[in-house]
């Protein structure tokens, strides 16, 4: 498997979104196998943050988000 990534986009950008969906994945099936009820993620506003949220949304599984002020 290999992925075409345009000259412009920044090497970070580009793996956070092959790297990002992937955890949510896995996230969401520990979540799920462990039988674990719900989670609770720090960083909720991060881009892996966002994608929890929607997956977990999906899945009908409780999560608590927990957002820092700056």
């Amino acid at each position: 498997m290999y992925f075409v990534i345009d000259d412009d986009v920044p090497l970070s950008s580009a793996a956070s979104g092959i790297v990002n969906p992937l955890a949510a994945l896995a996230m969401v099936s520990t979540i799920k196998t462990k039988n674990l009820g719900g989670a609770i993620h720090t960083a909720a506003a991060s881009g892996l943050g966002k994608m929890l949220v929607r997956m977990c949304k999906t899945e009908n599984l409780p999560l608590i988000n927990i957002v820092r002020r700056k």
